[in-house]
C-alpha cells in the first residue's frame, strides 16, 4: 500500500522546528533557526528537503514564507489512519486493541479509554 506521508529524520526536525514556532516563517529565517540548533544544512538540500514536504502537502510555501499545514497532532492523526489502513485493514478497534496489549497502561489511561468509549 502506498503510504501518502513520510518524514524522513531531516524533514521531521523540520517540520518540529516549524511546529514549535506556531506560526508561518520567512524560509531564511527557518534556515537560521535549525542552524542555531545545530543542523546546518547547505542551501540546496534544505530548499529539497522542503520542495518534498511541499509535494506531500504537509507544509506550503508562499513568497518565501513556510507554513505548516497540519498542527502536530493533525499529522499524527493522519498518520496514525494510514497505518491503521495499512496493518489492520481500517478496523480501528483491532489496532487500538493491539496497541493496548502492547502497552503498559495506567489506571488513568484505562478509565480516559472506557470513558471514550463510551
Amino acid at each position: 500500500m502506498f503510504r501518502k506521508y513520510h518524514l524522513s529524520d531531516a524533514e521531521r526536525v523540520i517540520m518540529e522546528k516549524l511546529w514549535s514556532l506556531g506560526e508561518p516563517v520567512r524560509q531564511p529565517e527557518l534556515w537560521n533557526k535549525l542552524a542555531e540548533d545545530g543542523h546546518a544544512w547547505n542551501r540546496q538540500p534544505f530548499n529539497t528537503m522542503l520542495a518534498r514536504l511541499e509535494e506531500q502537502g504537509i507544509l506550503r510555501r508562499e513568497n518565501h514564507l513556510v507554513t505548516a499545514v497540519y498542527t502536530k497532532k493533525e499529522f499524527g492523526l493522519l498518520i496514525m489512519k494510514e497505518a491503521v489502513a495499512q496493518f489492520y485493514e481500517g478496523d480501528v478497534a483491532d489496532a487500538c486493541a493491539s496497541f493496548a496489549k502492547s502497552q503498559r497502561l495506567t489506571k488513568e489511561q484505562k478509565e480516559r479509554l472506557e470513558e471514550l468509549l463510551k
